[in-house]
């Protein structure tokens, strides 16, 4: 069965290591990220030297080859308004047209800042996660999506489309995810049943279903690091049936439970105000760099 080895949930969004060998439900996240096999049999689709990038509301799923052993996996879930404390317009990452590739090499320099993070993760040495995560971010964020080419791009969603799916959006924003009413969206948007689910997934690449799951795992993994209340409150809190329900759903989307995901996170705190100008000259002076 799949499992956590270390969670980390803070203003930069999540980073898991992950030992995996089940199968994920096709799903999608809120924010862009970035998947590093750092362990296991290596195979023509996923090598070492490898990352794989997954745009914010891409729509993707996990098949685990029958027979393989295990596969350690780095993922970083990166939120656009920590990388927009650094310079405003990576805030754009939360674009699903940010990463032009879903995969890109990955360096001998990164390699060993991937190396560094595994192992701190590993032997739960907390010290300086979140830079570590910066100099990752940076070596596969500056050199693998549009972020230069998309100043000035609009970051809200849609950035363009039709304003009856804006509005259903901006309802879904402001109710909680455990009490979002399909019926009270098709409303809103003023459009019949079908239409609205074919415009909504012209404008955004998936189902209402599937952007209202993106939101309830945000809120799932914020209450799982937050609150001390039973699973089995915490699950009804979040709008399912019982616990097995959201047990279910957390492991189809994660890879996890939610007691796992519980036991394993840690909080990672905010970078220091005279931390954010240091890394903000770093970020500049890469991005001089590669001109």
């Amino acid at each position: 069965m799949s499992r956590a080895i270390r969670l980390y949930q803070g203003a930069l969004g999540r980073v898991a290591l992950l030992s995996m060998d089940k199968a994920l439900a096709a799903h999608a996240h809120s924010q862009c990220h970035v998947l590093i096999r750092v362990g296991g049999p290596e195979t023509s689709f996923w090598v070492n030297d490898t990352a794989l990038l997954i745009n914010a509301l891409e729509p993707h799923s996990y098949t685990h080859p029958p027979g393989d052993a295990p596969w350690l996996v780095l993922a970083l879930y990166i939120e656009p308004t920590w990388l927009s404390m650094f310079d405003g317009t990576l805030k754009t990452s939360g674009l699903r047209s940010f990463f032009p590739r879903n995969r890109v090499a990955i360096s001998a320099e990164l390699r060993r800042q991937i190396a560094k993070l595994v192992e701190r993760a590993w032997f739960e040495d907390d010290a300086d996660v979140e830079p570590l995560v910066f100099d990752i971010m940076i070596g596969v964020i500056l050199r693998s999506s549009r972020w230069r080419e998309l100043r000035g791009t609009s970051c809200e969603l849609p950035a363009s489309g039709d304003g009856r799916i804006r509005r259903a959006l901006e309802v879904l924003e402001l109710t909680s995810p455990d009490s979002v009413d399909m019926d009270l969206l098709i409303r809103e948007s003023r459009l019949s049943r079908s239409r609205f689910f074919e415009l909504f997934r012209q404008t955004l690449g998936i189902t209402p279903q599937v952007y209202r799951n993106a939101l309830r795992t945000n809120a799932a993994t914020a209450a799982l690091a937050h609150r001390c209340t039973s699973l089995k409150e915490l699950a009804l809190d979040l709008g399912f049936a019982d616990q097995a329900h959201f047990t279910r759903f957390l492991r189809g989307h994660l890879g996890i439970t939610p007691g796992e995901y519980r036991r394993q996170v840690r909080l990672v705190q905010r970078l220091l105000a005279d931390k954010l100008d240091q890394y903000g000259d770093r970020l500049r002076h890469v991005e001089l760099a590669d001109h």
